[in-house]
This record gives C-alpha cells, structure tokens and sequence, in this order.
C-alpha cells in the first residue's frame, strides 16, 4: 500500500490530565477510528478513550528505559526488536478501519514519538493535533487523582509541554486550549477539523461538556501560580500559538 491510498493516521498530543481524552472522544465522533478504546473510568466518565495496546507498549518503553509515566525518561528513547514488532502489528491493525482516518491517544506518545514516528512516517499520511491546558490546573488534577505534590505536578507538565512545543516548532498543527468554555471549545474543535481535512459533521451531544472538567479545579489563563520562568515562558508560547491559530 502506497503512502497516496493509505488513510490517514491522527496522532492527539498532550499532556495527562490536559483534555486529550476529550479531543479523541470528538474525533471519535468525527469518523476517527481508534480501535478498542476504554469508554469509561472511575477519574473519566466518559473513559480516556485509551487504545491498551498502545498504553502498555508505551509503558513497555518507558520499562526499557528505566522511566515512568511520571517520571519520563531522558532523550533518545531506545526500543527492542519485540517493541518494534509489537507496534508495526498494532499500527497495521488500526490503518486497515474503513474510517475517513484513523489515529491514536495516549500522552506517554509525546515522550516516544520518535518511537511512534519511526513506524508512521514513510508509511502514512501523517496528521498532528494538540492540546494543552494552564500548568496549575494540571498539577491540582494530577494532586488530586494520583496524590502528586503541586510542585512536581507542574515540573511534569513542563516536561511533557515542553516536547509539545518543541514537535509544534518543527511541524505546525492545530492546537487547542482546554480551558476555554464549551461553546469555544467546539468551535475550535470544528475549525481543527477543517485544518485535518476531516469532513465534519454536527453531532446532536458533542462529546465535551463540563463535567469533564472538575468543578474543583480552576480554569484559568493568568499566569498567577506558575513558580518558574520556564514553565511561563512554555504556557505563554503555547497560548500564543493557540491564539494565532484561532484567529
């Protein structure tokens, strides 16, 4: 199969706990076919929308090199002959969906994308969508669900945003803020769409409502409570970029 008649692969970057389960369930809904994916879960009503193939093989990664979801491991990410094995059958698995594409979310992704890339590129089209979300909002949905410290929820948002940015430097793609209220959001979301070549459609019920968002946590987009010069400067880039994009 030429990359030209292969259907085109969607890989949603972002962060834990930073919308990307949101945005996959709407592409979901678009047509995007993301295989078997958890629909519910006790921290996710509407579930994370989590290929487990895909999740266990990025932990796999994360084993053989000696990281951790929450504690990523440093560039360059190294994998095995089995773990190169392993994705190619997954990858061929979800390409063969009838879908208008198919794609892929799990945020250990942004961590061993060059993994993912290697597997991707020279095969499939290949499209980018992102989502990022205020750095303490994070870290207090991280605090909450996992009993993270603030401190270091916000050094693990850093680490995984960082990489976003850098990937959006490289390549442009559309990225949305998940702070924004519902009515912005899927308008976003529907001019993201467009920007993929995805034939949208109105849903009745879009998958993002509120309740996807704790009423404990606080959607803000000061930079009140960002502790270093780095995390701001990463969070003010990313609302920039966000805010262009939009426009």
């Amino acid at each position: 199969m030429s990359v030209n008649s292969a259907k085109p692969c969607i890989l949603i970057l972002g962060m834990h706990r930073s919308g990307t389960s949101c945005l996959a369930g709407s592409l979901q809904q678009q047509g995007v076919y993301l295989g078997q994916v958890h629909e519910w879960n006790p921290h996710n009503l509407k579930g994370n929308r989590e290929n487990p193939q895909i999740m266990e093989l990025n932990e796999s990664l994360f084993t053989t090199n000696q990281g951790s979801w929450d504690h990523p491991p440093a560039p360059p990410i190294h994998w095995t002959p089995t773990q190169k094995c392993q994705r190619d059958g997954i990858i061929q698995g979800l390409s063969a969906s009838d879908k208008q594409a198919w794609g892929f979310k799990d945020p250990r992704t942004l961590i061993n994308l060059d993994f993912w890339l290697e597997g991707l590129k020279t095969r499939y089209p290949l499209h980018y969508i992102g989502t990022f979300r205020h750095p303490l909002t994070v870290a207090q949905s991280l605090n909450r669900r996992n009993g993270t410290p603030i401190e270091a929820g916000m050094a693990l948002w850093y680490s995984y945003n960082a990489r976003l940015l850098a990937h959006w430097e490289l390549s442009p793609f559309p990225l949305l803020c998940f702070d924004v209220d519902p009515n912005t959001y899927r308008n976003n979301f529907q001019q993201a769409c467009e920007a993929l070549s995805l034939q949208f459609t109105s849903v009745e019920q879009p998958f993002f409502e509120s309740q996807l968002r704790s009423t404990a946590e606080r959607v803000s987009n000061s930079t009140i409570g960002i502790t270093e010069q780095k995390y701001l400067d990463c969070y003010s880039r990313l609302q920039n970029i966000y805010r262009d994009w939009v426009l």
